[in-house]
């Protein structure tokens, strides 16, 4: 949990930042695939990434490819 949450605080001044100096980029936060199968699916992180509008890019990190864009 102290992972996402400092993953969080990181988005978050990110993308305020980003709001200054190029308003039209658009922010993802990366995680892996194992990652988000084991943590980014319940119900309470869904709830924040929701209503947070959080964007994610989940990767797969043997491939080095990403697997899924979530808006």
């Amino acid at each position: 949990m102290r992972d996402f949450e400092a993953a969080l605080g990181q988005y978050i001044l990110y993308g305020l930042y980003l709001t200054q100096i190029l308003p039209e980029a658009v922010l993802y936060m990366a995680v892996s695939d194992a990652v988000y199968r084991s943590f980014f699916i319940k119900s309470a992180i869904q709830f924040a990434l929701t209503e947070l509008d959080i964007k994610l890019i989940v990767f797969d990190v043997e491939q080095e490819v990403i697997v899924q864009w979530i808006n």
